[in-house]
């Protein structure tokens, strides 16, 4: 039996080098899908609505494939904090961070064969005290550019990180503990082999 195609409907090298640590070398093929958020849409509606679209555009494409579909959000009491085009608005995001608790929503929606499976995973973060100098050092840094909430965990941005409740890689980009959940259901286990000792 030909072993099916996996595609990560994304271009983020984050969720790229996630599914690599767990043995997938996905093809990137990233979804246009318009991401604008719908009145009175929660954030966590609105990032399991976007997996599943970005999942759907490109498995409709190739409904051979087993096709990963993710988006990761970040919220303060149901305010989505967006990626920051400016060091205006990474000072007003990363201000309003600045010594409390966010969450990290990630939406997956995985499909093969017309049958997509969704889950919202959430992780709660906190982030200890930031000095506008060094909000803008970081910026400076080029880190925070392009990035949900303005900072990457796996980078500098761990130095703002105070507490984690929760599952780490799902900050990163995509919950490896739900993700092969998924993976197994259609077939595709991380750790595969026989269940009958030798």
């Amino acid at each position: 039996m030909t072993e099916r195609a996996l595609i990560l409907a994304s271009s983020s090298p984050q969720r790229k080098a996630l599914l690599q640590q767990i043995g997938f070398d996905p093809e990137c093929m990233p979804a246009d899908i318009d991401e604008t958020r719908h009145v009175g849409e929660t954030a966590f509606d609105y990032v399991r609505r976007l997996s599943f679209e970005k999942c759907q555009v490109v498995a409709d494409a190739y409904p051979d494939a087993v096709v990963i579909g993710s988006d990761t959000t970040i919220s303060i009491d149901d305010l989505v904090l967006g990626k920051a085009d400016s060091l205006e608005q990474a000072i007003e995001t990363l201000s309003r961070l600045s010594g409390t608790e966010h969450s990290v929503l990630t939406g997956v929606t995985v499909s093969t064969g017309g049958k997509p499976k969704s889950v919202v995973c959430e992780t709660r973060v906190e982030f200890g005290l930031l000095t506008d100098s060094e909000i803008r050092a970081y910026w400076n840094s080029g880190e925070a550019q392009g990035k949900a909430g303005c900072y990457a965990i796996q980078g500098i941005g761990a130095t703002f990180v105070k507490a984690i409740h929760g599952s780490y890689s799902n900050v990163v980009g995509l919950p490896l503990h739900e993700v092969a959940v998924l993976l197994k259901h259609f077939g595709m286990p991380v750790l595969s082999g026989s269940d009958t000792a030798s």
